[in-house]
């Protein structure tokens, strides 16, 4: 069953759609808005696969689950607060809230109080936390579009933000070769 289950996430939602991303790739080599958005989308079904399949536990991924679900927030012009964002996670919300707190100093994303209610804080992507997503978003097309096997580890920029503060990959408008 999670055999038929995965085969369906991966067709395309349009009889076009690797069609789209290389018509996006080859004009501008950056992929359209609606192309990121459905590959974002496929992140998140596949995450869940994995994480319903050997536990949250024993696979998580914390910032990118977060990143992914402020990214398509964004997207939906759809408020996010720290609690849901904390469950999006599938981690306990003390590691949760760390973790917000490092993306928040590597300038990923800002937490916003608001007016009327000061325990509710929205929480939102940066422009660098868009470009990080998009970047990472962009590579992973280039993947799947080319079929060539994923660029060694060493060809990215070190981007943790516990060892190096913000990331030296936003310092920089290209991507890796």
């Amino acid at each position: 069953m999670a055999a038929n289950l995965s085969l369906s996430l991966v067709q395309p939602q349009s009889a076009n759609f690797l069609d789209q991303v290389q018509g996006s790739l080859e004009m501008t080599h950056i992929p359209s808005a609606d192309v990121r958005i459905d590959i974002c989308k496929r992140m998140v079904a596949m995450r869940k696969i994995v994480g319903v399949s050997l536990g949250y536990s024993l696979c998580p991924n914390p910032v990118w689950d977060m990143l992914l679900d402020l990214y398509l927030a964004d997207h939906d012009h759809r408020a996010v607060f720290m609690l849901s964002l904390c469950g999006a996670a599938n981690i306990p919300s003390s590691t949760a809230q760390r973790k917000i707190v490092e993306m928040e100093k590597a300038g990923w994303l800002r937490r916003e109080s608001r007016n009327t209610d000061r325990r509710c804080i929205e929480v939102k992507l940066t422009p660098d936390g868009t470009w990080l997503v998009n970047s990472l978003l962009d590579g992973m097309i280039d993947i799947l579009q080319s079929g060539d096997p994923p660029v060694p580890l060493q060809a990215y920029p070190n981007t943790d933000p516990a060892r190096h503060g913000v990331s030296a990959a936003l310092a920089s408008t290209q991507r890796p070769s």
